[in-house]
This record gives structure tokens, C-alpha cells and sequence, in this order.
């Protein structure tokens, strides 16, 4: 079951410390300042379950908050989210 709509990075909260580059190299990138995260492709109707769980754990893990990630339900979450919290171990 698919539980991520959508995801980006907000790129005012990052600080480049670019855990989800290695976590998920194929969907996070290193912007062109060096400093902010951008995303590459945020359709998600074609991730495994292997990418919805990695993307969920870069999320609930990140140091800023900076990477948002829409449910199907409509709620948007960060690692601030108790929510993501609790998604990202089960995943």
C-alpha cells in the first residue's frame, strides 16, 4: 500500500547535511549552491516499498525538518511529526 503522495525538500530549512543523498541517492541530490537538497522526479506512484521506506526514514531522521513528505490522507509531515515518527518504523 502506498502511504506517500508526495515529497520535497524545503530548501530554507536545509542545512546540507545530506543524510538522504545517502540514504536515497537516486531521488535526493546536492543542489547547485552546495548547500540545499532538491529532489529528483517527486511523482511517487512508481516507488517500491524499498524507496517509500527510505525516503520515510531520511524524513522522520532529518536535523532540520527540511524534508516534507505528503501522505495519501492529505497530511503533510517532517521529523518533526510524531506521526513520521511512528510510520518510519513500521516501514
Amino acid at each position: 500500500m502506498q502511504t506517500i503522495k508526495e515529497f520535497w525538500v524545503d530548501t530554507d530549512q536545509c542545512t546540507a547535511h545530506y543524510l538522504c543523498i545517502e540514504l536515497v541517492p537516486i531521488r535526493f541530490e546536492m543542489s547547485g549552491n552546495g548547500w540545499s537538497v532538491s529532489i529528483r522526479g517527486r511523482e511517487c506512484a512508481e516507488l517500491n516499498p524499498d524507496e517509500v521506506s527510505e525516503i520515510m526514514w531520511a524524513a522522520a531522521h532529518c536535523p532540520t525538518a527540511a524534508i516534507k513528505v505528503e501522505l495519501v490522507t492529505g497530511e503533510t509531515v517532517d521529523s518533526a511529526s510524531e506521526t513520521l515518527k511512528a510510520l518510519a518504523k513500521r516501514v
